[in-house]
């Protein structure tokens, strides 16, 4: 008799209810935002590789050069350099694109 209070006693206490609660609710917003971060982990590198591949065909049909990061010099080995801003000529010398 006295092991049936102890269980029926251990079945409705309620002490520490509502930290188990929020323990499950929180394994379970983590396991779904990983799923989502995943999942989207290759979307997002696609949306990169269209962007770069856009930016570059467009920049070709401005008459530009692809340039790396970096930039490159003026080609024709004159003037105020170019490139992306991240370097090249300026001097007078140039480097040639890349």
């Amino acid at each position: 008799m006295n092991r049936f209070k102890t269980i029926l006693a251990v079945l409705t206490n309620q002490l520490g209810q509502d930290l188990i609660e929020y323990s499950l609710l929180l394994a379970f917003v983590c396991l779904a935002s990983a799923g989502l971060f995943l999942n989207t982990g290759n979307s997002g590198k696609g949306i990169w590789t269209t962007t770069s591949s856009r930016l570059s065909a467009a920049t070709l049909a401005a008459g530009g050069s692809p340039q790396r990061p970096g930039g490159g010099g003026n080609p024709s080995g004159g003037g105020n350099g170019g490139g992306n801003g991240n370097g090249g000529g300026g001097n007078g010398h140039g480097s040639p694109g890349r």
